[in-house]
């Protein structure tokens, strides 16, 4: 039976890499068209891709979390007898298996050796990936080989009775115990944010201004309603800045990485970054924040803010502007990063009184500092600073 290729497919435009997160199939697994075989995550989206034929997985080429080009080789799937099979291109589009040259093979392919196979327990059985994922939280990837497998498979329940003989079994090098150092596998959760972040580096043209917002009405309307638990004055800024994006669509706009193709989506989908514990980033996602009414969008923030604590990141390519509130860590100011598809970043230090000089003296009011970084591709200097006079201008005059 013939064996086709599986590619990276395009799944949009000027995409040139993607991150191949993990395979949800194994060698020698029966697949069906249209079931889902792995997961890959682009600048604009994590994606399960499905097989374009059923048949059984032959091998895998890669290894999971690594970077490669879109249309790259991935893998092979003997197609079951009796499918058609396409015609070979030079190029994969929406298809995760692509027609290669291979001519039928002599025998089941799942029996073949692949030519790279996955890590394998003990050398006999195969590590599926939620199996794998649990070993990296445990540190335990390199004591694999000593951990029984119950089946051809090892478990998640295989690793938990081998922690429950084993207590503080770890994979931590254990060949001096003087060793000046410890190392540990990098969270699947922060390997996407560096892939994300580096991807960005590629491709944004990134800029940064910085002003001063007047925080007196803000501060006032949250003593106002303090007693009645309702929002805060960083939930209320947040409404001024979904106002502000929804008059400048520039904000509400992404461009392709080769500069050629600018989308300006019809609603605001606010970012606001949750730091969890641990250093961990999540960000909560505000959808059509624009277009709710003041209850609305209080209770949506409340509510994706919890989700996003439960460790659920929510950002996708229409979330064009995220903010983060580094002001509750103590911090006056920071230079934040623009991450792609996003237009821009916005960091919000902490409140401070600020004396202002008056007739008799000076007086002091709240201010906090704003600044943003942006993608100078979509914005220019004279276009980001209009964009901040709007926040401004709707916080100085927010009236609950």
């Amino acid at each position: 039976m013939p064996i086709i290729s599986i590619n990276i497919p395009q799944l949009g435009e000027g995409l040139q890499e993607a991150r191949l997160i993990e395979f949800l199939k194994q060698p020698g697994d029966r697949v069906e068209r249209d079931e889902c075989i792995f997961s890959m995550e682009t600048d604009k989206a994590i994606s399960e891709i499905e097989a374009t034929h059923a048949g059984v997985i032959v091998e895998w080429l890669v290894d999971p979390d690594t970077v490669v080009e879109i249309g790259s080789e991935v893998g092979k799937l003997e197609v079951a007898e009796g499918s058609a099979i396409p015609a070979p291109s030079g190029h994969s589009h929406a298809p995760a298996a692509a027609a290669s040259a291979a001519a039928p093979a002599a025998s089941a392919s799942a029996s073949a050796k692949p030519s790279k196979p996955p890590a394998r327990a003990g050398g006999r059985v195969l590590i599926p990936p939620r199996t794998r994922q649990y070993l990296k939280e445990k540190d335990l990837l390199d004591v694999v080989d000593q951990i029984p497998a119950s089946g051809k498979k090892l478990t998640i329940a295989d690793v938990d009775q081998y922690l429950a003989s084993n207590p503080g079994g770890s994979a931590a090098p254990a060949a001096s115990a003087n060793a000046a150092y410890e190392e540990s596998p990098v969270p699947s959760a922060q390997q996407t944010l560096i892939y994300r972040i580096a991807r960005g580096t590629q491709v944004v043209l990134p800029a940064t201004l910085e002003t001063e917002v007047d925080w007196a009405n803000l501060a006032a309307a949250r003593e106002a309603n303090r007693d009645s638990g309702g929002p805060t004055a960083f939930a209320m800024f947040l409404r001024c800045v979904a106002e502000a994006i929804n008059k400048h669509p520039m904000l509400r706009s992404s461009m392709s990485a080769d500069s050629k193709t600018l989308r300006t989506y019809k609603h605001v989908n606010l970012g606001v970054a949750v730091s969890l514990e641990g250093d961990e980033l999540k960000t909560a996602v505000v959808p059509e924040a624009e277009s709710k009414s003041p209850e609305e969008f209080y209770s949506t923030l409340a509510e994706r803010i919890k989700h996003a604590r439960a460790g659920n990141d929510q950002i996708d390519a229409s979330t064009t502007v995220t903010v983060s509130n580094i002001g509750i860590a103590g911090m006056r100011s920071g230079i934040p990063l623009v991450v792609t598809p996003a237009v821009a970043t916005m960091a919000l230090g902490e409140i401070r009184d600020q004396p202002v000089p008056t007739d008799d003296g000076f007086t002091f009011r709240k201010v906090a500092t704003l600044t943003m970084s942006f993608d100078h591709r979509l914005l220019n200097g004279v276009g980001a600073a209009d964009f901040l006079n709007t926040v401004r201008e709707l916080a100085a005059g927010y009236t609950a």
